[in-house]
């Protein structure tokens, strides 16, 4: 069970005191950091992996941020006589009655589909990884196929060259005619790569799918985990929460967080750059 979830479940007596309106404004959306995916055959082909880096600390300051204040109000909470707090829960029960029955059912129908709600991500999670694990195969599968060819090609070079003495330097490189031959391979190699390449990488290839459906996953996990964490927040939300220090979910933060990390596993398979003569 997601930790979140497990917090509502045991919060029940906070659970009368959380008005959503007073929660902390919505801010930027932390969505808007997340860098629009590159196209590119290569890393070295574009500087997507520099702003995918940037994006993933932006995001990772600005959820410890709303953790610090969010752990902050609630030590904070625990310094307010208890009295007070049944005080003030009461006066609201008694103020907002349809409120405060609401409020409850919230609780409740949270309690008993927090387990379900848990293990349905955890198993459609399990499931887009095994997606991504096939998918992987299948690329390697798809370069494997597409180099294959030239692997007898190169023996052959290797094989003439070593007959002819003048095409090869001090250094023990190629020159000459098996010096250009070698350079055709390469160029021929690259060229097969690149047909490949668009399968997965362009648009509407195989991974952007995949991030697509993944990135729906942590976004339909978001208002579950939002709920939950309301629930946990309790009276943090209504009674200490201020303009500049308020309490917020940081579901949305973690959604974000686990889609830029899934991002980067996918696009660190890119090939570093296009071949070349050693």
């Amino acid at each position: 069970m997601h930790p979140s979830l497990k917090v509502a479940v045991q919060s029940a007596f906070f659970m009368f005191a959380i008005p959503l309106l007073h929660a902390a404004p919505a801010g930027p959306d932390p969505w808007a950091r997340v860098p629009v995916l590159t196209t590119g055959c290569y890393q070295s082909s574009d500087d997507f992996e520099t702003r995918l880096a940037a994006a993933q600390e932006a995001i990772a300051r600005d959820l410890k941020r709303q953790e610090e204040i969010n752990s902050a109000l609630s030590e904070e909470l625990k310094t307010i006589d208890p009295m007070e707090l049944a005080t003030r829960q009461q006066k609201y029960m008694m103020e907002n009655p349809q409120e405060a029955m609401a409020l409850m059912q919230r609780n409740q129908t949270l309690g008993e589909n927090a387990a379900a709600i848990g293990e349905q991500n955890a198993a459609r999670r399990l499931a887009l990884a095994e997606e991504r694990k096939a998918i992987d195969a299948r690329y390697k599968a798809a370069v494997d196929a597409a180099m294959k060819p030239f692997e007898a090609k190169w023996k052959d070079l290797e094989a003439r060259a070593n007959k002819d003495k003048s095409v090869h330097t001090e250094a023990g490189t190629y020159t000459g005619w098996a010096l250009q031959e070698s350079q055709e391979l390469v160029r021929q190699e690259n060229a097969a790569f690149e047909k490949v390449c668009p399968q997965y990488w362009s648009a509407t290839g195989a991974y952007p799918g995949w991030l697509k459906r993944f990135r729906e996953q942590v976004t339909a996990e978001i208002p579950q985990l939002e709920e939950a964490d309301s629930v946990g927040a309790g009276f943090i939300v209504m009674l200490i929460s201020t303009p500049g220090k308020s309490w917020q979910s940081t579901a949305k933060f973690r959604a974000v967080r686990d889609y830029l990390d899934a991002t980067w596993k996918v696009f660190r398979e890119r090939p570093l750059k296009a071949r070349t003569l050693m």
